[in-house]
């Protein structure tokens, strides 16, 4: 079971845990909570030691009706993770993962980019480590160089995540304390961006934007899009950066 072809919360839900927290925020929203802790979990679910956070819509987030939920119970989710570090936030480095040049892969690009029009402020600073195979450069040690010259007190990696369940696409935001290792949902592992790489905090967020189909039998595995993949990228870089605005600043 290779669980990084999928989100956190499809793959709890296939080995069959019970999530710690599953409440209806609205009859819009499912908020999902749960932890991996220990050796012996990080093996079974394959991925980071931390916290888990899953934002389910019923619609898809392309509703301009969700927009303003969408922001503020992100922002809600990402506040609560930070509060955990139990550690006062005064700078935070925000790191767009991803290919600028592939649209289906530029959410994290989009969401800084939008920071960056938004109004200055001393404490966020933002960072495009680009993907290792335009530059020849891990993203890990990019963000680690740029971390080691501010000195943040968190990093904010924002990234497109891969689903198995199509109706996840664009419906789903997750947060998590645990980092992130780019590339994994594609199956192209690279270097970890979490603490034990950067020395600092590292949450990590995303909405899917790919999804596995059924295997073919020439090419494998096959990865789709939606074809309204461009609004959707413009749509989730405007909620998650007005919502990591609200939560930090």
């Amino acid at each position: 079971m290779d669980c990084f072809r999928e989100l956190a919360m499809e793959c709890y839900q296939r080995l069959e845990r019970e999530f710690e927290e599953e409440k209806e925020l609205s009859p819009n929203l499912t908020l999902r909570k749960f932890s991996v802790k220990g050796r012996e979990e990080r093996g079974i679910f394959g991925r980071g030691e931390g916290k888990y956070l899953t934002l389910e819509f019923r619609e898809n987030l392309l509703n301009p009706a969700l927009t303003a939920e969408a922001i503020r119970s992100t922002a809600n989710a990402l506040g609560y993770l930070i509060k955990g570090f139990h550690t006062k936030i005064k700078r935070v480095l925000i790191a767009g993962l991803g290919n600028s040049k592939i649209r289906a892969d530029s959410l994290g690009y989009e969401t800084v980019t939008r920071l960056n029009s938004l109004h200055r402020r001393e404490r966020i600073k933002t960072v495009f480590p680009s993907v290792y195979g335009e530059t020849g450069v891990e993203s890990a040690d990019v963000i680690k160089g740029v971390a080691q010259a501010i000195a943040p007190d968190l990093v904010i990696a924002v990234d497109t995540l891969v689903c198995r369940v199509p109706k996840n696409m664009f419906g789903t935001i997750q947060i998590t304390d645990a980092g992130i290792t780019p590339g994994a949902g594609v199956g192209n592992h690279r270097k970890s961006v979490d603490f034990s790489t950067l020395g600092v905090p590292v949450i990590a967020m995303g909405m899917p934007l790919l999804s596995y189909t059924q295997s073919h039998p020439h090419y494998g595995d096959m990865v789709v899009t939606p074809k309204e993949v461009d609004f959707m990228v413009k749509r989730g870089g405007e909620l998650l950066s007005k919502a990591i605005c609200k939560a930090v600043l």
